[in-house]
Formats: C-alpha cells, structure tokens, sequence
C-alpha cells in the first residue's frame, strides 16, 4: 500500500516507494509522493506511440534515447536539470506545445502547433515530427 494521499509534507524513501502495492502508481520526487492515477488512456497510448515511434526511427543508432513512459519529473524538476525541451501535447484541442529552455535557463513563451502541421525539433534540428501522423487516430 502506498500513501493515503498526495501529501507534500511527508518525505518518503525509494525503500518505500519499492514496497507500495502497484493497485495506485506513485511517482517519488525528492521525497514526496504523487498520485499518477489514473492509467493513460487508449487516446494517450495512440499519442505517445507515435511520437515515440517517429523520435525513436529517427535515433537509431544514435548515442541518444527516447524513453516511452515518463520518468519520476515534473515540469520544475525539467528545468533544473536543463531539459532543453519539454512537449505537452493536448488531444482535445489537437495541438503540441513546446517549451525551450533559455539560455537565462527559464522556459520562455511556448510554441504551439496545430494537428495539420509538422515540428522541426530545436535540438535535433534534422527530426520533423509530423504531427497528422500524432493525431491521425483522433477522428
């Protein structure tokens, strides 16, 4: 069993993390617990596989890695450990919103993309996502 709920003044430890039931996911960050309840949807899944997909096609056999589940973060931790970019993509609206870390090491105003068009990824300049592609399950 995990917490009862998401409480920020309780500090808990990856021991502790590693004995809660897997009934609820749980993300530890320095600490604290968060309630990543409940699983992605079907919408979700079709959205990050895609995406997954095109980055992954385009990193074979390449030093770098694209992961298809989140790690243990959230957009604060992003920053301090200098993502140069951070998406969140919003299915209801069909849109990609990109967030790029400034040299002052603040993420500025995002870039926001529509369903109808592709993105040139900032630090892998030569990747086009096409986001038709992303979307194409959303009728």
């Amino acid at each position: 069993m995990g917490p009862l709920t998401e409480n920020h003044k309780e500090r808990y430890t990856y021991s502790d993390y590693l004995n809660w039931d897997d009934d609820v996911r749980w993300e530890l960050i320095d600490g604290v617990a968060y309630n990543m309840t409940p699983v992605p949807s079907r919408r979700h899944q079709d959205i990050s596989g895609e995406l997954f997909r095109q980055f992954a096609t385009y990193l074979l056999d390449k030093p770098c890695q694209v992961y298809v589940a989140p790690f243990d973060v959230h957009l604060h931790e992003y920053k301090r450990a200098g993502v140069k970019e951070y998406w969140l993509v919003d299915p209801e609206a069909k849109t990609a919103t990109v967030f790029k870390l400034g040299t002052d090491s603040l993420y500025g105003r995002p870039d926001v993309y529509s369903e109808d068009e592709k993105i040139i990824v900032g630090i892998l300049p030569e990747l086009e996502i096409d986001l038709p592609l992303v979307f194409r399950y959303l009728k």
